[in-house]
């Protein structure tokens, strides 16, 4: 057979040949049925040639995108760890908030008699050494505070106003020497005196007879006969009790139901009695 194009043909023949056998093809695609048939075909049989002669490029593509995710993911760890790092410190904030606003709702839903008026106030100073127990709030006489007014926190009494400013005010606490505050045994309604022992977290009982009905465990609450305080809050609870049979008295511990080291909102009240009186 004489080939189409042998050595002697031009070059301008050579392209025509292929221009006339390409437009061909072309014709016998769209017009011959049978034919998508063997390009299906076709195509089935060189697909793994494709992949073959594409494989150097793609290689390339892959590490290029690679290297350009790599960086993109390095710098967006790192925005997100910025991000992160806020957030938690927001969140830090907001367990703050979330821990005084419990707190704080603890002060407003005292389990106890409910006074005229209340308000929350902060601690600005302490002062706690064995002759002075004090603290100074940041509410005074233009928020309408009075000397001898009582202080609470959601666990007990805390103290009373001694000294009133116009921005601020000095509470002087139940475990300072010189405070005492009535009260009563919850369990058997026995009245005694809550007197200050220069420890923070302790009391002292006036002297108990050998009859008295006392034990662990009781609890101690204002009696309301001072005046000052209204009655029902909890001041203590009896830790331990013992006999002296010499004395023929009774000696008890006790631990103040307000934990006054921890100290950090109070709540300022407004008995009846003050509100009438004001």
């Amino acid at each position: 057979m004489k080939p189409l194009f042998n050595k002697r043909s031009s070059l301008e023949v050579r392209l025509l040949g292929a221009l006339i056998a390409a437009s061909a093809f072309m014709l016998i695609d769209s017009r011959w049925a049978p034919f998508a048939d063997i390009r299906r075909y076709l195509d089935t049989v060189l697909t793994p040639l494709y992949y073959v002669a594409n494989s150097p490029w793609r290689l390339v593509a892959d590490c290029s995108a690679y290297f350009m995710t790599h960086s993109q993911l390095q710098s967006d760890n790192q925005a997100l760890r910025q991000v992160l790092l806020l957030q938690q410190s927001d969140l830090l904030f907001l367990e703050q908030l979330q821990q005084e606003n419990s707190r704080l709702r603890k002060l407003l839903d005292t389990p106890v008699r409910q006074p005229q008026r209340k308000m929350i106030a902060r601690l600005l100073a302490a002062e706690f050494n064995p002759n002075s127990h004090q603290i100074l709030l940041d509410k005074g006489s233009l928020q309408g505070v009075y000397k001898g007014q009582p202080v609470i926190n959601d666990k007990g009494v805390v103290g009373q106003v001694v000294v009133v400013n116009r921005g601020s005010s000095r509470v002087l606490l139940i475990s300072d020497m010189t405070h005492a505050i009535p009260v009563r045994i919850a369990r058997t309604g026995h009245l005694t005196i809550a007197q200050g022992s220069g420890e923070l977290s302790s009391l002292q009982l006036a002297l108990l007879p050998l009859s008295t009905d006392i034990q662990p465990g009781d609890q101690l609450v204002t009696s309301g006969l001072d005046g000052r305080f209204p009655e029902g809050y909890p001041v203590a609870e009896i830790s331990t009790v013992t006999i002296d049979q010499q004395r023929a008295q009774i000696l008890v511990k006790t631990r103040t139901a307000a934990a006054l080291e921890q100290l950090h909102s109070v709540l300022l009240l407004w008995p009846e009695s003050a509100e009438r009186s004001g």
